[in-house]
């Protein structure tokens, strides 16, 4: 059974896990701030290690792509292409969003992952279960969060809404009765489980793009 690794660097949260044949092997989710890039080989080496698992068992290789925050975005497409080069393996490419709410998804549920995009906008999209499959009721969309909050209220209302992410208190709290589920970004099992499920998805390392959805914020910022 292939053995695949997800990583991901979308938040300040850096996770990765690995699964093999459907079952989650072990994960690390921990907030790096800004030393993802010195830190995350240590950590997938130390995942590795701790599931008795060593390089050159990975098989296939899960890497969020976005959107998110451009510098943690480029550590891990960076790191995840780089290593898939070296072992001679493939890339899956897995939206940041979707993988937030991965391990919520049930039928009859809408969820809606969100990521601070800076001031009053966020990244974000909803997802449901649809026969056992998930299903992008909203795309991934960069916008400000109260044309979110009304594009969600035109989805299927009789579906449970849950507000998922780290950064919800930045804005205005959602209509009554809306499940608000303060936590980190994804878990490194779900970007892993993910890639399994889509591994003829798979893309060369070269051929994987980032999807920033707004423009790099560079030097300070007053928002």
């Amino acid at each position: 059974m292939a053995l695949v690794l997800g990583i991901d660097c979308s938040t300040l949260w850096t996770c990765v896990g690995c699964v093999q044949g459907g079952s989650l092997l072990g994960e690390i989710n921990v907030n790096l701030g800004r030393k993802e890039a010195s830190s995350l080989p240590l950590l997938v080496q130390n995942l590795l290690r701790s599931v008795d698992k060593g390089f050159l068992d990975i098989d296939l290789i899960s890497v969020t792509t976005g959107p998110g925050y451009f510098t943690g975005l480029r550590v891990g497409v960076s790191y995840a292409c780089a290593l898939a080069e070296g072992l001679g393996v493939s890339v899956v490419s897995v939206s940041s969003l979707e993988a937030i709410a991965f391990d919520l998804l049930e039928e009859g549920a809408l969820v809606v992952p969100v990521i601070w995009a800076r001031g009053k906008y966020a990244y974000a999209a909803a997802y449901t279960m649809k026969e056992g499959e998930v299903e992008a009721v909203i795309s991934p969309v960069s916008l400000l969060f109260d044309t979110l909050e009304k594009s969600v209220k035109n989805v299927d209302r009789s579906k449970r809404i849950a507000w998922v992410g780290d950064d919800l208190a930045r804005f205005p709290a959602p209509a009554v009765g809306e499940r608000l589920l303060n936590r980190h970004g994804c878990r490194g099992s779900s970007v892993a489980l993910i890639g399994e499920r889509r591994r003829d998805l798979a893309l060369s390392p070269d051929a994987v793009r980032i999807l920033y959805l707004r423009e790099p914020q560079i030097g300070p910022t007053k928002e």
